[in-house]
Parts: C-alpha cells; structure tokens; sequence
C-alpha cells in the first residue's frame, strides 16, 4: 500500500493504476478529512475538526505527532480495510501534506478520550451545540 495516494493521483490522469478495494480506501479517506478546520484551543493545540464537529486530528508540533481518531477512522482502516500501521500512517501523512499543503507530524492513532474534550468547546464556539 506503500504510496497509494499517489497512486490514486496518477490513476486519475491515466485511468488506470489501482484496485477497486484500493479506491474504496482513497475515496473513505478523502471522504473524512475534505472539509477540515483548525480549531486552536486553549493549550495551543491545532486540533483539525470536521463539518459535523469530530475532531480527527490534533498537531502535536512538540514531539513531531498528528494524533488521528482512532474510532471511526484509523480503526476503519486497519480492521475493515486491513491495512498495517506504517501503511495507514504513510497514507494519512502523504494525503494530509498534499492536500492541505501543510507539513505534519508523524500519525498515531489516539483514543477518543482525548479528543472528545475538544470537541464541545468546538461546538460551542462554532454554534452548533
């Protein structure tokens, strides 16, 4: 699965290059973070939070991390679509960096725990709680 994004980007040109189980991955990726925010909280924090207010990633610029979702996301990606760790994050950093067009950190998955504290605070702020 090593550089499948930019295989997907190379498919579009060429119409062809990647599996339909490979397009599925790009596309419920894609699907997740099209309509990003950033959201700085209190801590200075960069916290990335979606349309519905999930907050999918936090930048973490101290030790080089973007801390991903762990539920509804990268759990996704590593039990239905079976992919590795290294893989998941390859693709998350490599879809991230040129869609955005912003360096990040290196992904780990983190529990929703964590980012569910966010995510109110996001909702209050925005108006949609």
């Amino acid at each position: 699965m090593k550089n499948l994004y930019r295989r997907y980007k190379i498919s579009q040109i060429t119409n062809n290059g990647i599996t339909s189980e490979e397009k599925e991955i790009i596309d419920f990726i894609l699907d997740k973070i099209k309509d990003l925010t950033l959201f700085i909280d209190e801590y200075d924090y960069h916290n990335y939070m979606n349309s519905k207010g999930e907050c999918l990633f936090q930048q973490d610029d101290r030790f080089d991390r973007l801390w991903v979702r762990y539920e509804d996301f990268w759990s996704v990606l590593e039990k239905k679509y079976s992919l590795d760790y290294g893989d998941i994050q390859s693709i998350i950093k490599s879809m991230i960096e040129t869609i955005y067009k912003m360096r990040v950190g290196y992904p780990s998955h983190v529990l929703l725990i964590f980012l569910e504290q966010i995510e109110p605070v996001y909702k209050i702020r925005i108006g949609i709680l």
